[in-house]
């Protein structure tokens, strides 16, 4: 079964080199590959994930390097880069992550390979570190990703936030047969970034083809159930009142993470510990408090299909366009007492849901354009719903090129990575 997978991995990395007008060397397709899929779940674009790539010699025995926060990709020109004022919208304790990724195409694992990495982190997680002197030693793309680690660390302080420091080993070798020797050395890899700082924890995992193809075949699903428990329906749209517990699960994937790739095109990022997320949570603590969605604008779907069966609707192609706020912030102040305890009276409180069903981009960027302007919300987020975008998307497709002014829209359509050109639109100003 591991031959089988195997060469399921290395014809689907063919198909995506020969889909481009370019193709890449295949060492560096399974390296972009091996990075995607190290980090599934994410739903990290085609530009986030080459963003992470370390190109060229001296890498450090690093591939890929990429630095979220409380689940969110950081680059740059994040607000919390930018914006002093952005720190203090972070929640306490939330998790700092470097994710390292190293793809080989080699049949197995190494030492080797583990004491290298050992090596560049020992350097590059040194807080004092003196750049000009490990310059000589790695490429300006690997110093430039811990540097940002570094640098996130050093504002979030205030906000005693945790640390995880993960590495994801990729080859074509079988993760069930890894030399122990080799797994020794993984143990102490993670023990060395769990006692780089007090407040991290390390982990090492090994992935081959068989983890791969796991994961490359699992598929973001954009086709949902939402139970309800009252809704007014008019035309092919609905209103409904759900439960809270109902609409965590709907969030939820397996692992009881949010499902990030159902707010894709929703206009900004989480804002974290804001005074308008610090009154929903309230107001969730309070046993006392009114209905929830008497105090709670509620949730706006949009998506091509809605199906009613019984107290059930089935969503095709859903996006959360607005009430991402609400959404996370529901979602981290009440995942964990749902999987302990279900049957918590707070279940049984409802939040508003409406559920406009159209395939028409127009009208979808008019629901954006219209629900946001409720909120203080920067012009520039809004740039993609412009009839400019929508334009210029048509013009592209014209000439068989395909312009992403919607985050992973052509990618999820299986289009060549080659022939999307990446709006920034989506991302947060």
């Amino acid at each position: 079964m591991s031959a089988n997978d195997r060469v399921l991995i290395n014809q689907m990395i063919e198909d995506r080199r020969n889909a481009r007008a370019v193709p890449l060397s295949f060492d560096a397709a399974f390296e972009r590959f091996a990075s995607e899929h190290a980090l599934h779940g994410f739903g990290l674009s085609e530009e986030e994930i080459e963003a992470g790539v370390i190109g060229g010699a001296n890498d450090g025995g690093i591939d890929g390097a990429y630095v979220f926060l409380g689940g969110r990709l950081l680059h740059e020109d994040s607000e919390i880069f930018q914006q002093s004022s952005a720190v203090s919208n972070v929640e306490n304790g939330t998790q700092l992550t470097l994710w390292l990724v190293q793809a080989k195409t080699s049949p197995g694992f190494s030492e080797v390979a583990l004491d290298k990495v050992a090596s560049t982190c020992a350097n590059l997680l040194d807080m004092e570190v003196d750049e000009a002197t490990v310059g000589v030693l790695y490429t300006e793309d690997l110093l430039a990703r811990f540097k940002l680690f570094r640098t996130a660390l050093t504002r979030l302080l205030s906000r005693h936030p945790t640390v995880l420091i993960k590495f994801s080993y990729v080859t074509r070798g079988e993760a069930s047969e890894v030399h122990p020797k080799v797994q020794a050395k993984a143990k102490i890899l993670a023990a060395q970034f769990s006692n780089v700082f007090a407040i991290s924890t390390g982990e090492v995992e090994f992935l081959g083809p068989a983890e791969l193809w796991k994961r490359a075949s699992t598929l973001p699903s954009y086709t949902l159930e939402l139970p309800y428990r009252e809704s007014i329906t008019h035309g092919t749209s609905h209103v409904a009142l759900v439960g809270l517990g109902e609409y965590i699960d709907f969030l939820s994937d397996e692992t009881g993470a949010i499902k990030s790739h159902i707010f894709d095109w929703n206009v900004r990022d989480y804002q974290g510990n804001v005074e308008v997320n610090r009154e929903i949570t309230a107001s969730l603590q309070d046993p006392g408090a009114p209905e929830f969605w008497w105090l709670n604008n509620g949730i706006t779907i949009v998506c091509s299909q809605a199906t009613a069966i019984g107290k059930r609707l089935s969503l095709s192609d859903v996006q959360i366009v607005n009430g991402l706020q609400t959404s996370y912030t529901l979602h981290e102040t009440l995942h964990e007492l749902y999987v302990t305890d279900p049957t918590d009276p707070v279940f049984d409180r409802l939040v508003q849901v409406r559920i406009l069903v159209t395939v028409d981009q127009a009208a979808r960027d008019s629901v954006i354009r219209a629900t946001n302007r409720q909120t203080s919300v920067p012009v520039a987020s809004l740039r993609a719903t412009d009839d400019i975008q929508r334009q210029i998307e048509s013009y592209f497709l014209e000439h068989d090129w395909f312009y992403d002014r919607r985050k992973n829209f052509y990618r999820n359509q299986g289009k060549p990575a080659d022939r999307i050109v990446t709006s920034r639109c989506w991302r947060s100003p």
